[in-house]
């Protein structure tokens, strides 16, 4: 390894990217190889659309030859340019991630629990860069992950792995509705009586609500949403913003 660690300034956040990534970053952003410098701008737009620090600004890497090593900044308005190191570790770990896939020469690539130390949001905008980066030819070809996280779980199949009787590790191919036996649940929760549908609350409190409810809720893509206490029944119910509304009743006029 020709680089150095580089050290962030005293109480300043610790930096997670990898030195020899960031100096192979370095060496494809200034190659004349067409192939590296794909990488590195497939990487720009990586973030540029699935990091929300990099929706505004830009992701530069640059090298200090006084340090003999590379880093990577955000540019933002003005100019005003950031170390890695002040990015958070989420930001940081999501961008060693992307960075590692596409400074590496493997068409497949297996990866362990992506979403380890990544709020679930983060973990969300992790798997849409991840799909758009195979279905790039600069990129990687295809990816075996495994994951305890709904986040990935998009399609109508996945693949369980579980104990057999005698120990033996299995591989099942089971529909994306019983994820959750195997990522939330020692056992499937059937609805109650065919009306009500199984949902979690993150440790951040961002509660996962099916596509169905979402559609009932008219919050497709997102949107408010009223959490009510039922006096009589003592239950919590939720309620679309109109439902809301009609609860309250019409809005008294001013005087």
């Amino acid at each position: 390894m020709r680089g150095r660690r580089e050290r962030p300034a005293e109480g300043a956040a610790t930096a997670i990217l990898s030195p020899t990534m960031l100096l192979n970053l370095w060496d494809a952003s200034v190659s004349a190889d067409p192939a590296q410098i794909g990488r590195w701008k497939l990487l720009k737009e990586l973030v540029k659309k699935h990091l929300p620090p990099f929706h505004s600004g830009d992701l530069l890497v640059t090298f200090d030859r006084s340090q003999d090593s590379a880093f990577m900044v955000h540019e933002g308005v003005g100019d005003i340019r950031l170390r890695h190191h002040l990015l958070g570790t989420g930001v940081q770990q999501v961008l060693s991630l992307l960075g590692l896939l596409l400074t590496t020469d493997a068409r497949w690539v297996a990866i362990e629990e992506p979403e380890c130390n990544l709020r679930y949001t983060l973990q969300l905008r992790l798997r849409e860069a991840l799909d758009t980066l195979t279905r790039d030819e600069r990129g990687p070809r295809q990816l075996f992950v495994t994951s305890h996280s709904p986040a990935f779980e998009t399609e109508a199949y996945f693949y369980a792995m579980r104990l057999d009787a005698e120990g033996v590790p299995m591989i099942e191919r089971r529909p994306t509705r019983d994820a959750r036996m195997f990522v939330a649940f020692d056992a499937e929760v059937p609805p109650a009586a065919g009306l009500g549908e199984v949902s979690w609350v993150s440790s951040e409190g961002l509660v996962l609500v099916p596509p169905r409810l979402r559609s009932r809720l008219e919050v497709q893509n997102g949107g408010e949403v009223a959490f009510l206490t039922n006096h009589s029944s003592g239950r919590i119910e939720i309620l679309s913003q109109r439902e809301f509304l009609d609860v309250l009743g019409p809005a008294e006029e001013d005087a």
